[in-house]
């Protein structure tokens, strides 16, 4: 499990790959780390950040033998806060 201390960080800190406030996080979805991450203007432009880790999946019983994580689990927070979506980052609030 990977702990951090809380960071007064900027967007572009935690979203800056180079940054050492960069966030990772594992998606479910995906079963790793990688993300995209989306330019916060309207060209369009975006830096796909490769995997790191990847869960490891196996069968327990506890679950009815589903595959499941023994190391990691997930917090169910809405996908476009944490995944970085061009589509969230296009949303103006009034």
């Amino acid at each position: 499990m990977e702990v951090r201390e809380m960071v007064n960080a900027s967007d572009e800190e935690v979203n800056d790959p180079n940054s050492k406030d960069f966030i990772r996080f594992m998606s479910a979805k995906q079963g790793n780390d990688a993300t995209t991450i989306y330019v916060h203007d309207h060209s369009l432009r975006r830096t796909k950040v490769n995997e790191t880790r990847n869960f490891t999946l196996s069968a327990n019983a506890n679950f009815y033998n589903l595959a499941t994580s023994s190391i990691a689990s997930a917090v169910h927070i809405p996908t476009p806060l944490y995944d970085r979506s061009k589509k969230s980052q296009t949303k103006h609030t009034a």
